[in-house]
Order: structure tokens, then C-alpha cells, then sequence
């Protein structure tokens, strides 16, 4: 079941794997943005530019709030000021590429 419940669930994709998915990886490498637009359009939120864009006229703080819709939608663990500042750390290649892989993971039923 999709959608927000009262208890919070674990990741499937593991936070430093992005070697399990190297296109998705070198997309986040060169553009957490764009990476995040794919998410988006994954979970079924349009065409994901208004996400893209988030990221790139907010940064740290637009990144947060996309994970943080990954999050809400499947129960999972975690809070938005860490995340905000694990992408202001450096850390958003790994987070970008986690998103994208715990999404196709769900979409998928793997």
C-alpha cells in the first residue's frame, strides 16, 4: 500500500549503494537537480520540473523537500533538517541516487 501511515518504515535502498545503480549515480553526479526531476516523475508527479526546480532556486532546502515527498509517500523513516543539511554537506549525490532507487524499487516490487 502506498501512502502516508502512522508507522515509519525503513529504506530498502541503502544509503551509500549507489554503485547499484551507476546511470542513476552519474545522473546525480552531474545534477542532483535533474536527478531528483526523474524521481518525481517516477512517483507519478507530472513531468518532475517543478522539482528540478526547486532544487536548483532553493538548493539544500528544495532538495529536503523532494526526499521529504519520498519519504511521506512510502512511511519512510527520517526528517527534513537532517536531510537538508546531508545535502549541504556534500552528501546529495548518495541521497539523490537513494531516492531514485528506493522509488523504481517500490514501483517495481523488487
Amino acid at each position: 500500500m502506498h501512502g502516508y501511515n502512522n508507522k515509519m518504515s525503513e529504506w530498502k535502498a541503502q544509503f551509500c549503494d549507489c554503485t547499484q545503480a551507476l546511470p542513476a549515480c552519474c545522473i546525480s553526479c552531474h545534477s542532483t537537480a535533474i536527478m531528483q526531476g526523474i524521481t518525481a516523475y517516477e512517483m507519478g508527479k507530472g513531468n518532475g520540473c517543478s522539482e528540478c526546480c526547486l532544487v536548483y532556486c532553493l538548493g539544500c532546502i528544495g532538495a529536503a523537500m523532494n526526499r521529504n515527498a519520498v519519504r511521506a509517500k512510502y512511511g519512510l523513516s527520517g526528517n527534513c533538517c537532517l536531510d537538508c543539511l546531508l545535502y549541504c554537506i556534500g552528501c546529495g549525490v548518495c541521497m539523490a541516487t537513494q531516492e531514485f532507487r528506493e522509488v523504481y524499487q517500490r514501483n517495481n516490487g523488487l
